[in-house]
């Protein structure tokens, strides 16, 4: 991480902050300090520390999480630090796998059945024939 040059005034002296500045510093720090102290303080130091949930399995809950709301800006922190709370490569990629899969085929089992009152002549049935069909082929051309 990079040092925080963030300088105070303490009466007659000037303290440099040399810590490591966090991800959320890098990332908002200038623009909004009170919401990189809540992430740090609060999300990071109190809720990722609480004993119910391993880091482990917060990890995979976030990234699954971050895959299903197309949060992939935040993505590549959280697969780094599902890799440093224990979760493994492989994990990462099956837990990748199966959200794609169950993503793809809810927006195509939704999309046929609002398509289907209002198209004549096929039925709900139908279109989930075509969707389960197709869907090896429609993940492949991702």
């Amino acid at each position: 991480m990079l040092p925080n040059k963030h300088s105070t005034t303490s009466g007659d002296s000037v303290v440099i902050d040399e810590r490591p500045r966090t991800p959320a510093q890098i990332a908002i720090g200038d623009f909004s300090p009170k919401l990189v102290d809540l992430t740090d303080q609060v999300l990071f130091g109190d809720i990722w520390e609480r004993p119910g949930l391993s880091k482990r399995d917060r990890s995979l809950i976030t990234v699954a999480t971050l895959i299903a709301l197309y949060r992939t800006e935040q993505l590549p922190g959280h697969l780094r630090r599902a890799l440093d709370n224990g979760v493994k490569r492989d994990e990462l990629i099956e837990v990748i796998t199966a959200y794609s899969s169950d993503l793809v085929v809810s927006l195509f089992v939704s999309a046929c059945r609002v398509a289907c009152p209002l198209l004549p002549g096929k039925t709900d049935r139908d279109y989930l024939f075509v969707v389960y069909c197709f869907f090896p082929v429609l993940v492949l051309s991702f």
